[in-house]
This record gives C-alpha cells, sequence and structure tokens, in this order.
C-alpha cells in the first residue's frame, strides 16, 4: 500500500513539474512572438507610414509612402521575409492556444498583403 501510494506522489509530481516545464517553454516562444511582432511592426512602419497613422501610431505623420514601382518590389521582399523568418523562427507546436492564434493571424495577415500586392494593382490604375 505505501509502495502504491509512493508511486502515486511521484506520478503526480512529476506530472505537475512537466506541466510547468511546457507552460515554461509556452511563456518563452509566445516572448519570441511578441518580439518578433514588435521589431516587423516597427520596420514596417518605415516605409509604410500611413499604415502607423491607421493604427495610431502617429510619430510618422509628417511622411508619406513612396508607391513607386522599385519601393513595392522592396515592400514585397519585405514581406515575403518576415512570412519566412517567421516560419522558421517560431516554433508553433510550443506555442501557447492563444499564442498559436496571434501567430496564424500574423501569417494570415502577411500572405493577404502578399497576395494583394501580386493581384490588386491600385498603383496601376
Amino acid at each position: 500500500m505505501k509502495l502504491k501510494l509512493i508511486v502515486g506522489s511521484l506520478f503526480f509530481f512529476s506530472m505537475a513539474l512537466c506541466g510547468d516545464a511546457m507552460f515554461n517553454l509556452q511563456q518563452d516562444e509566445d516572448k519570441k512572438l511578441v518580439k518578433f511582432f514588435d521589431v516587423m511592426l516597427e520596420d514596417e512602419f518605415k516605409f509604410r507610414p500611413m499604415i502607423a497613422t491607421q493604427l495610431g501610431d502617429h510619430r510618422f505623420d509628417d511622411k508619406l509612402e513612396n508607391p513607386s514601382k522599385e519601393n513595392r518590389e522592396l515592400w514585397k521582399q519585405f514581406y515575403k521575409s518576415s512570412l519566412e523568418k517567421l516560419r522558421s523562427q517560431i516554433k508553433q507546436e510550443l506555442l501557447s492556444a492563444s499564442g498559436k492564434v496571434d501567430f496564424k493571424v500574423l501569417e494570415s495577415n502577411m500572405e493577404r498583403t502578399l497576395w494583394l500586392q501580386e493581384f490588386n494593382k491600385t498603383y496601376e490604375n
């Protein structure tokens, strides 16, 4: 009986430790995602100041976007590169449930932006 109690206690204790370790991994990966998003958004604001203004960041209100063909190509490369970095630097399986949602929203937004740049030729009309 004592042996069962000891084994049972060890089992529950080890499960609690595993749960804590997984929680810490999720927190770390969630922090990486937040940092990735902050850096990406700050970079985006520098060459897409109208997006910053639309999102309520008025540090760039005195700037205008340059929608030249060359700059639009740079935007496209930025989003492609950011999407690749997101997928390679952030491990989805280690994110918390809300982190996984945030990852998917960010990923989908970048895919949408790339699609719009490819097929919605508003600057050509």
